[in-house]
């Protein structure tokens, strides 16, 4: 085997070595990932949605910009039905954009919570899972279940 073939072979293998550790998951990933297992074991569906129009901010849509993702964290109360609610957080407190508005003015216990919807027997709550204010991961969960309560009783 000449020196350029070794090249060669050395180069391949350090491009595919490369490309294995690109693979790795990132700290942020793995630690979203066991968050979004504890809230599942904590009654919640997790799901990752492109965001509702509804739920996008004036200056994200003034600005053109692309629907991003957001999570979607659900929690089913059975034995009620909800009229359809839809609240975005605007400044820390909830603007309601349809449905009752007995909840317009609530604050938001995290500045995370972009918006909460009720409909059927389903509670909502979108939310940035990016920014959690420094709280550990059960105290966030147990922010995100109270504020949804609030939300269900204060309808």
């Amino acid at each position: 085997m000449t020196t350029i073939g070794i090249i060669i072979i050395g180069f391949a293998i350090l491009l595919l070595v490369g490309n294995l550790s690109m693979i790795r998951a990132t700290p942020f990933e793995r630690w979203v990932g066991g968050f979004r297992d504890l809230a599942k074991s904590q009654g919640f569906t997790v799901r990752l949605v492109a965001q509702p129009e509804w739920v996008r901010s004036n200056s994200d849509k003034s600005q053109g910009s692309r629907k991003g993702m957001i999570a979607m964290y659900m929690r089913e109360y059975t034995g009620e039905e909800f009229a359809l609610l839809q609240a975005k957080v605007v400044e820390g407190s909830l603007w309601v954009v349809q449905g009752d508005r007995a909840v317009h003015g609530m604050p938001s216990p995290l500045p995370s919570v972009k918006a909460v919807e009720l409909a059927g027997q389903l509670a909502t709550v979108y939310w940035n899972e990016e920014r959690l204010n420094g709280q550990s991961d059960d105290q966030t969960l147990a922010a995100l279940a109270s504020f949804l309560q609030q939300v269900v009783k204060g309808r």
